[in-house]
C-alpha cells in the first residue's frame, strides 16, 4: 500500500523547493536575494508583487486576470518574478516574513496589490499600484510602458531618470509636469495635489478654481503644505503632444471618471485621498483636505 509522507515532513520538503510561490508556478520565487542574483546574471528587471494571497480580493483578481494569462507570460520571459506575500491565514517562516516586511518598508508599500519593477540593484523603474477587476489590458500596457521607458536590457539596470522639464518647482505654483511634481514631492517631503480639470469648458472646474484655488488662503496653504500639479483636458486650448499623452496616461492610471477630480498622492504616486468641488470657499475645502491628509499620517 502506498504511504503518504507525514505532514511535518511534507512541509519541510515544500520549504526546501527553493522559495517557489504558492501560485503553483515555478517562475515565481519569494527569495529576493536569489532573484537579484538571477536578474544580474541575465540582465533582466525584477517584478515585485506585494500581495495578500489568501485574503486580498484585488490581489486574487490581478493573479487571475493578468498573471495567469498568455499575454503576461510573454512579458514575464524578460523578467524575474518575485512574490512578496502578506497572508493572514498562511504561516510564513520568520525569515521570509522579515524579508517581506523589510522590502515593504524600503519601497513604502501602503496597499495591496502593489507591483514594482526594479533592477538587480533595487533601483525602482516604476510601479503599478492597486488593481481593479477587469483592467488586465490596462495593467499590461502600463507594465510594458514602464519597462520600455525605464529599463535598459543592455546594461540590465534602470535608465537614469531625465531631469524634470520646466526647471525647479516653485512652491505654491501649479506644475504641469508629473516628473517635476514627483521630484519636488520627494525633496520637500510633501504630498502632491493633482487637479484633473477641463479648464476651458468644465463649469465645476472653473467654479472650483475661482472659489478656492485662486483665493489667497488656498495659495498660502498650498505653498507650505503640498506640491500642486494640474492635468488639464481642454476642448479649445491647444496642448503639446507630450503633455496630452502624459495627462491621458495619468487619467487612465488613476481611472478618472469626471472633472474636476482632485487626488492627493504621495511621492511614489500612491493615492492618499480624493476630493472635488465643495461649497463654502477655501475654508471648507481646506478643512476637508486637512482631514483627508491627516487621516494618512
Amino acid at each position: 500500500m502506498k504511504r503518504t509522507a507525514p505532514l511535518p515532513l511534507l512541509g519541510l520538503l515544500l520549504l526546501a523547493v527553493s522559495a517557489s510561490s504558492a501560485r503553483g508556478d515555478e517562475a515565481w520565487t519569494s527569495d529576493y536575494k536569489a532573484a537579484q542574483a538571477k536578474a544580474k546574471e541575465t540582465k533582466r528587471a525584477l517584478l515585485l508583487d506585494f500581495t495578500g494571497s489568501d485574503w486580498c480580493r484585488p490581489c486574487m483578481a490581478l493573479h487571475k486576470e493578468v498573471f495567469a494569462t498568455k499575454e503576461f507570460a510573454a512579458i514575464a520571459e524578460g523578467l524575474v518574478l518575485v512574490e512578496l506575500d502578506f497572508p493572514q491565514r498562511t504561516k510564513l517562516s520568520d525569515a521570509l516574513a522579515a524579508q517581506n516586511k523589510a522590502l515593504q518598508e524600503r519601497y513604502k508599500v501602503k496597499g495591496f496589490p502593489t507591483a514594482i519593477l526594479v533592477d538587480h540593484e533595487g533601483t525602482e523603474i516604476g510601479r503599478i499600484g492597486g488593481y481593479q477587476a477587469g483592467k488586465g489590458e490596462r495593467w499590461l500596457a502600463e507594465a510594458k510602458e514602464l519597462l520600455s521607458a525605464g529599463f535598459s536590457a543592455e546594461t540590465g539596470k534602470a535608465k537614469p531618470k531625465p531631469e524634470p522639464k520646466g526647471g525647479v518647482y516653485t512652491p505654491g505654483t501649479w506644475s504641469t509636469s508629473w516628473d517635476q511634481a514627483q521630484e519636488a514631492a520627494r525633496k520637500l517631503k510633501r504630498p502632491i495635489l493633482v487637479n484633473f480639470t477641463g479648464s476651458d469648458w468644465c463649469g465645476w472646474c472653473i467654479k472650483l478654481h475661482k472659489e478656492v484655488f485662486d483665493e489667497g488662503a488656498f495659495k498660502e496653504w498650498a505653498a507650505k503644505r503640498v506640491v500642486l500639479l494640474e492635468l488639464d483636458f481642454p476642448s479649445r486650448t491647444p496642448q503639446p503632444k507630450e503633455l496630452k499623452e502624459q495627462n491621458a496616461r495619468l487619467s487612465q492610471k488613476y481611472d478618472v471618471q469626471g472633472f474636476p477630480t482632485i487626488l492627493f498622492l504621495d511621492a511614489e504616486g500612491e493615492v492618499l485621498g480624493q476630493s472635488g468641488y465643495l461649497p463654502g470657499g477655501p475654508k471648507a475645502w481646506l478643512a476637508d483636505a486637512e482631514k483627508t491628509l491627516g487621516a494618512t499620517k
